[in-house]
């Protein structure tokens, strides 16, 4: 069980959950957008917690990802987003150079699952990992939002003083194993110099 600590409820996950409850695209799409709007933030704790709309992020990657049950969302503001119309799970990328690169990746990884608006958190696999060269985390959880069951994995990494965070969330575990694999060939694509 994760410990408690004060995030603000505005959190923005908690948004993407709601949209991938939704069974309309169209509504799927407009629910995510705000949510979109106010990754600008970045990644970890500062999507999901205290946000700074002046934090820098990552000029240092880039992510080809192309999948035909995958739409890529991607207003000015955000890094990147993709949707699975289909099972309406939701890939997310997101960075922030600076801000909190004192902070470890347990504290990273645990703050953004905190800030999600999932109520009754389970954590289903938490284990550290290497990705782009570098010590991550790798987290699987689930919990209610509205109460509907919701899935997320996240990676989260630290790399030249910028965190990466990279996450799926669904609305079903059957989404959810289904996008595992998309996910996979998603992280795949990812180039972090």
């Amino acid at each position: 069980r994760l410990p408690s600590i004060d995030i603000p409820m505005s959190c923005v996950l908690s948004r993407l959950i709601k949209a991938v409850t939704l069974k309309s695209p169209t509504k799927k799409l407009l629910v995510m957008l705000p949510f979109i709007l106010l990754m600008i933030a970045g990644s970890a704790c500062a999507i999901f917690g205290n946000s700074d709309p002046r934090a820098e992020k990552s000029k240092e990657y880039k992510i080809d990802f192309s999948d035909t049950l995958w739409t890529q969302i991607s207003p000015d503001l955000a890094d990147l987003a993709y949707l699975n119309n289909a099972t309406g799970s939701i890939i997310t990328s997101n960075s922030q150079c600076k801000k909190y690169e004192k902070s470890t990746l347990d504290q990273l990884a645990d703050n953004v699952v905190r800030g999600s608006g999932l109520e009754g958190i389970e954590v289903i696999e938490k284990k550290e990992t290497t990705f782009s060269e570098r010590d991550a985390i790798d987290m699987t959880v689930q919990g209610k939002i509205d109460g509907i069951k919701s899935f997320i994995r996240l990676l989260t990494l630290k790399k030249n003083r910028c965190v990466y965070d990279f996450t799926l969330i669904s609305n079903s575990e059957k989404s959810f194993r289904r996008d595992q694999k998309n996910f996979e060939a998603f992280l795949k694509t990812v180039t972090i110099k």
